[in-house]
């Protein structure tokens, strides 16, 4: 099997999952569980604190002893089994347990993932926005699947639809691995973290794409419900949440060939603006139509800010130091400041559904000033050349 194609499998069966947990899970607390709103969003912020620390704690502790390759069949299998712990509990303490259990491994399979695709595109060439775009295909098809199976047999399925998924992802990840990831990275953690530092550009961008990749908090856990709350069928909402992911895939398509000139501030900036765009017209103008249009804002709030921090690690880091990139990015972006503005969210989401996307959109605001200031740092370097 060819490494390009080998990585679209693994992609597209991992974010399957990922479609399931990230857009559903919160529904499936407050449905099946009888959680409520508040309860739901302390288990599911617990859960991203829980990744943060473990993504910047124990990813690199294990990238350093074993390899990327190793880690991809393990994790999954062990996550799998985690998985089930959620069935027997409606205690809220008790699923905030859980979720901690959870999270402190499957969604280490995120930096895992974008280690293997940054990684092989320095050994082996390959193209990153070909096979990204199939994780995206897989997230798509997800939403799909579970707003359909959900409107037949209610919310109870979507246990059993990730379940399904974990063991679609155990086959993909035990397929024969690419040479170039089967080597321990080795470095120590310290070291690597402190290499980020060396790289202020590095930084800043950083800091931009974890603010970015946070607005997107309320979006993930709320967006089933406020479509709910817009009296929208729930066949129609994973038709209506799959259409972001459709923009996401055709972003990815083109991404490689449309911004190869294009510079990593002025990706960040443009991203930052479709930020404050998205979630202020939703907070304005609560109605499925707007949501439905602001969706295909997608392919740049998220889809943008992603690609152009990976095109950003190419550029500043070695990669002895990508793993520890990912891990920052991952646990802080993906994880710890998701976690915060969860709860922020949630209790935004109780005041009016709609505060919870207008906070998002504040968060946005200095992100277009630090990537100004990156765009003048990169002109002023560009011409004293």
């Amino acid at each position: 099997m060819k490494n390009q194609t080998w990585l679209s499998f693994n992609y597209f069966a991992f974010f399957f999952t990922w479609g399931v947990f990230m857009p559903y899970w919160t529904g499936w607390l407050v449905d099946s569980k009888g959680l409520t709103i508040p309860a739901a969003s302390a288990v599911i912020g617990a859960g991203f604190i829980s990744r943060a620390i473990s993504t910047l704690v124990v990813f690199p502790t294990f990238c350093r002893h074993q390899s990327i390759a190793f880690l991809l069949r393990v994790f999954p299998f062990i996550s799998a089994i985690l998985l089930f712990l959620f069935l027997p509990f409606s205690s809220p303490n008790i699923l905030i347990a859980v979720m901690v259990i959870f999270t402190i491994l499957y969604p280490l399979i995120l930096p895992l993932m974008e280690s293997t695709g940054t990684m092989m595109v320095k050994a082996d060439g390959i193209h990153y926005g070909k096979s990204r775009r199939w994780g995206s295909i897989g997230y798509t098809v997800a939403l799909i699947v579970v707003g359909v199976i959900t409107s037949i047999f209610s919310e109870h399925a979507i246990f059993y639809i990730m379940a399904l998924g974990m063991l679609g992802m155990l086959a993909t990840t035990n397929m024969k691995s690419p040479p170039s990831i089967r080597n321990k990275i080795g470095g120590k953690t310290r070291s690597s973290y402190l290499g980020l530092l060396k790289s202020k550009r590095f930084v800043l961008g950083l800091f931009i794409a974890i603010l970015l990749q946070g607005t997107h908090a309320s979006y993930n856990n709320y967006g089933y419900l406020y479509l709910q709350d817009l009296h929208v069928s729930k066949f129609y909402i994973g038709f209506i949440l799959n259409i972001a992911v459709l923009a996401e895939i055709l972003f990815f398509s083109v991404a490689d060939r449309l911004f190869q000139k294009t510079s990593t501030p002025s990706m960040f900036i443009i991203a930052s603006l479709a930020c404050m765009i998205r979630w202020l017209v939703i907070f304005a103008f609560p109605h499925a139509i707007v949501f439905i249009v602001m969706q295909l804002f997608h392919s740049l709030t998220f889809g943008l800010t992603h690609y152009a921090f990976i095109r950003l690690v190419n550029e500043e880091l070695k990669q002895r130091d990508i793993p520890a990139a990912q891990a920052v990015y991952t646990s802080l972006g993906m994880g710890f400041i998701v976690g915060i503005f969860t709860y922020l969210g949630g209790f935004l989401y109780n005041q009016s559904p709609g505060f919870a996307f207008g906070g998002m959109a504040i968060v946005a605001l200095p992100c277009i000033f630090i990537g100004a200031y990156m765009f003048a740092r990169h002109r002023k370097t560009a011409d004293a050349i």
